[in-house]
């Protein structure tokens, strides 16, 4: 019997699979729960966190930090009656876990090292950096304390001096 060669769209071969098809349904649902939440969250904790799951009677919410963790958990009673209308199931506990890793595709948290304010080190600081650096017998560990007491000011566009 002859090979069939006609390409099959993904789309098409996602929903053969029974198990595929209500993962990729419950990924959209909880996306969906998601936008539908965040209107009625200010707009400054919006970039900060994210539904997680429904599960039993539990909504849970990842964010970056624990300064919003406790933003999120003023909005505890707003969230959790909106799960439920959205929802139509008995939500009663608000899990908010941290998760910075999550929001590092985010354009609003800068990852890039290069995009952070930098620190000034103070003078005090140096002196024993470079001291401490001074008495280490470990060359590579010697190395990198002499680069963290330098002062950034004083590097070249290459970042070395």
């Amino acid at each position: 019997m002859p090979k069939d060669n006609t390409m099959t769209p993904v789309n098409e071969l996602l929903t053969r699979t029974t198990s595929l098809h209500t993962l990729i349904q419950r990924g959209q649902a909880l996306q969906q729960l998601d936008q539908r939440l965040k209107v009625h969250l200010p707009e400054t904790l919006r970039a900060h966190c994210c539904v997680a799951n429904v599960t039993g009677e539990c909504l849970i919410l990842l964010t970056d930090s624990a300064v919003w963790a406790t933003q999120l958990r003023y909005w505890h009673d707003t969230l959790l009656n909106h799960t439920r209308q959205i929802t139509g199931q008995t939500i009663t506990r608000l899990d908010i876990r941290v998760r910075p890793s999550q929001f590092q595709h985010n354009p609003a948290h800068p990852t890039d090292p290069s995009s952070m304010p930098q620190r000034a080190l103070s003078a005090e600081t140096s002196v024993l950096l470079r001291s401490v650096a001074d008495s280490m017998a470990d060359t590579s560990l010697r190395s990198a304390l002499h680069r963290l007491a330098a002062d950034p000011s004083q590097e070249t566009e290459t970042g070395c001096k």
